[in-house]
């Protein structure tokens, strides 16, 4: 993993077009995990699927859009994101690139 500074000062983890966007306590952005505590971060999953269609599948299975469709950072380029929490309360992002990274 390699340190990833994006935005305003915030710190990701970066691993292959993956990442980890790391909380500072008492600092957090939203959305935001559930139970933020030292070291919490939320996790993002890029889908091939389109997001509208990803969406769907997400309400469909009960749980509520927090935020999104919104315009992020991703790993190698911009990409379009939804947050959701999933049933243990966790901040789960799913989002597409806007273009083929």
């Amino acid at each position: 993993m390699t340190k990833q500074v994006f935005g305003e000062g915030r710190i990701a983890l970066k691993f292959g077009n993956q990442k980890i966007n790391l909380h500072q306590y008492e600092k957090e952005f939203e959305p935001k995990t559930s139970t933020s505590n030292p070291g919490s971060g939320d996790l993002r999953f890029i889908t091939e699927t389109c997001l509208d269609k990803a969406m769907g599948y997400v309400q469909r299975k009960g749980m509520r859009i927090l935020e999104g469709p919104a315009q992020r950072t991703g790993v190698v380029g911009s990409i379009l994101s939804f947050y959701f929490r999933d049933p243990d309360g966790n901040l789960v992002e799913i989002a597409e690139y806007e273009s083929n990274p």
